[in-house]
């Protein structure tokens, strides 16, 4: 495990990335039939709103489930129930999340991401708290297989 400022945590995993990236690529043109329409295309990567990737029965999907909670359970340690949801974002060259939080400290959140068919040249920038300037940014190279979770406080 790979730790940053008490703020971010990242591993490799060693699941199956053809699997992986048939399961995704499989629930990404499901999730275009079922929910989505043409007038919106800058929307239709983004599907967090309309379902969670970690209740389809793709192959793979519970592997990585197991992946998270366990590594959750490692860096959190959560003494209350919480619940996990997983979105899938895909993306073509060039693409990007524009700037964005998530939830304030009060909220005891977590976020991150898993990595699947990113590389080369794929990267996540955060903004370290309390400062959040320019110059506190800390950027991590996307690789195949990584899973990263940091603490959502603005």
């Amino acid at each position: 495990m790979e730790i940053i400022d008490d703020y971010i945590y990242s591993k490799t995993l060693q699941l199956d990335l053809d699997v992986m990236k048939s399961s995704v690529y499989t629930l990404y043109d499901l999730a275009m039939k079922n929910f989505y329409t043409p007038k919106q295309p800058e929307q239709n990567r983004q599907h967090f709103a309309r379902h969670n990737l970690l209740l389809y029965p793709f192959p793979g999907f519970h592997e990585l489930y197991t992946e998270i909670r366990n590594f959750f359970h490692e860096v959190v340690k959560p003494e209350e129930p919480y619940y996990i949801q997983c979105w899938h974002n895909v993306y073509k060259y060039g693409d990007f999340n524009e700037w964005h939080r998530h939830w304030m400290p009060a909220a005891k959140s977590w976020h991150g991401f898993y990595c699947v068919d990113v590389e080369p040249n794929s990267a996540t920038l955060y903004k370290v708290p309390p400062n959040m300037e320019d110059k506190d940014i800390i950027t991590i190279n996307s690789m195949n297989n990584l899973l990263v979770l940091g603490k959502s406080d603005g």
